[in-house]
């Protein structure tokens, strides 16, 4: 690809100077970066990278998946703490407003005194109490065990979707980037067609006063040159479109201008992340890859929360055996607050075993459901990791169609240069007219729009590819590869001369093709 990097420039540049000369324009303002549609004086410089980077610290779909990844973490927390003792601190206060056995007389013989419940400690009216109880689960038949695992999957789920959540957002960025660079450049296509088909208008005007042409030749040159101008306002609308898709990608206000850096010819921003492997290799690297995925890793996931489910409903069924103590604290006071000293210990131990002996069918009905579940979440496993095969593939082909265009594109602009080059010569010379250099010229810029939109399709597919292992089934949607026919649907409009024949496009019949048009 680095080979193809002076050529790009060359071709995207190499022009300027001849056409702003021709145009009476300063080539400065023809070679310059393209930017938004607003004054230049305040327009922020923005790269493909720091994009990226600003895109990720606002995206609302990354902070989703953040906090995601948090409540997975406590979840973990949360199962494993059964694994630990459980200690609980009570404290109550009573008042007996009136008792059973205040009006009973208790004769306990001999010189017990008076027989009055309320001289005794646990008859008194104020009531402390202090304790702490401690739990401890000894065998839970494995439910505690399937809990955890269940958690530390599902946290692995959501660390893998928020890894999903970047890409896709940075795949959406990218393509947005380059669909904002793509506009300007069918945004100067369509004003360039504008401007010879309102040349051609004139000099069809000129030759009809000194009789010429005819007045249906100077109709249709009238009618071509104002059909231009609501495609060239729409083509606008819609540069203006991708502009603040691209501001609301990056968090950036509306009406900021932006000045995109990181031209056609930049390939460095997914060189790194990912490399395209040889046709030797191909078939094992889509299978390394196909298990990868993220959508293959999260299934994966699921399915051994579901596996975990099912040895939680299975230990339900077994008993359980657990440990507690509870330690505390008794006073009956006479009057007032009580002293630490009057306080009684009430201290227990305690083994407790529980099995479950009839339920109706509950606990049976409830494993062959999360059986079903789980028979579920390995199909869709299964699935997944076929689609995920089949997109992996799907990426590789549009990467290397991509490139067979990309080079195609190329091949066609050196041609359009070289003509160019050849009718501004023989312009000079005396040999043709200035239709014929506007044609040749209008041609040119045109072969760089669709040079523009092959560099567009192929900085898609690689950063589509380098991002692949963490993409989500489906992302990119119908704009990964732009064609002339999936353009306009795309909300990407192209010149409407690239579906026009020469005899219907034209202002002037001398002209060999369509205004902006592909030679035919």
């Amino acid at each position: 690809m680095r080979r193809f990097l002076p050529l790009l420039a060359a071709i995207f540049l190499a022009p300027a100077a001849s056409l702003a000369q021709e145009a009476g324009q300063p080539a400065a303002d023809v070679a310059a970066p393209a930017a938004a549609p607003a004054a230049s004086g305040g327009a922020r410089a923005l790269s493909l990278e720091e994009a990226l980077r600003l895109a990720e610290a606002a995206g609302e779909g990354v902070r989703i998946a953040v906090a995601e990844v948090d409540r997975a973490r406590a979840q973990r927390r949360e199962a494993r703490s059964e694994r630990f003792p459980q200690l609980d601190a009570s404290s109550s206060y009573t008042r007996t407003l009136h008792s059973e056995f205040e009006d009973v007389d208790f004769d306990f013989g001999g010189d017990s005194g008076s027989s009055d419940l309320s001289n005794l400690p646990f008859g008194q009216r104020n009531q402390y109490r202090l304790g702490l109880v401690v739990n401890q689960s000894l065998w839970s038949g494995g439910r505690i065990s399937a809990q955890t695992r269940a958690a530390e999957a599902g946290q692995s789920a959501a660390e893998t979707g928020l890894g999903a959540a970047r890409a896709e957002l940075a795949l959406d960025v990218t393509q947005a980037y380059f669909d904002a660079l793509l506009l300007d450049r069918l945004v100067s296509i369509s004003e360039a067609t504008l401007q010879q088909a309102d040349r051609a208008f004139e000099q069809t005007k000129l030759a009809r006063e000194v009789g010429n042409q005819s007045e249906f030749e100077l109709l249709r040159a009238q009618v071509t040159r104002d059909n231009e101008r609501p495609q060239l306002l729409q083509r606008r609308a819609d540069r203006d479109l991708a502009y603040a898709r691209l501001a609301q990608l990056i968090d950036a206000p509306p009406d900021q201008a932006l000045e995109l850096t990181t031209g056609f010819a930049d390939f460095s921003a997914w060189e790194a992340r990912g490399a395209v492997p040889p046709a030797a290799d191909r078939m094992a690297w889509l299978a390394r890859l196909a298990d990868g995925r993220a959508p293959v890793r999260q299934a994966r996931a699921a399915a051994e929360v579901q596996e975990a489910q099912v040895r939680i409903a299975r230990a339900l069924r077994l008993p359980s055996v657990g440990v507690s103590s509870d330690y505390g604290r008794v006073a009956y006071p006479v009057g007032g607050l009580p002293a630490w000293g009057d306080t009684r210990t009430n201290w227990t131990v305690g083994l407790g075993l529980r099995v479950p002996l009839l339920t109706g069918g509950r606990l049976a009905a409830r494993e062959a459901q999360e059986r079903a579940v789980l028979d579920q979440a390995r199909a869709r496993l299964d699935r997944t990791r076929e689609l995920a095969w089949l997109e992996a593939r799907d990426a590789l082909d549009r990467l290397g169609a991509a490139d067979a265009v990309f080079q195609a594109a190329f091949g066609n602009v050196a041609q359009a240069q070289r003509a160019y080059e050849i009718a501004e010569l023989r312009y000079r010379e005396g040999l043709s007219t200035q239709l014929e250099l506007n044609d040749t010229r209008i041609a040119l810029t045109f072969s760089q729009g669709m040079a523009a939109l092959a560099a567009r399709n192929l900085q898609v597919a690689r950063a589509r590819v380098a991002l692949l292992p963490d993409l989500p089934l489906g992302a990119g949607g119908p704009n990964v590869t732009l064609t002339l026919a999936s353009a306009g649907a795309a909300g990407i409009q192209v010149p409407a001369s690239a579906s026009s024949s020469p005899a219907t496009a034209g202002g002037n019949p001398t002209t060999s093709s369509s205004p902006g048009g592909f030679p035919q």
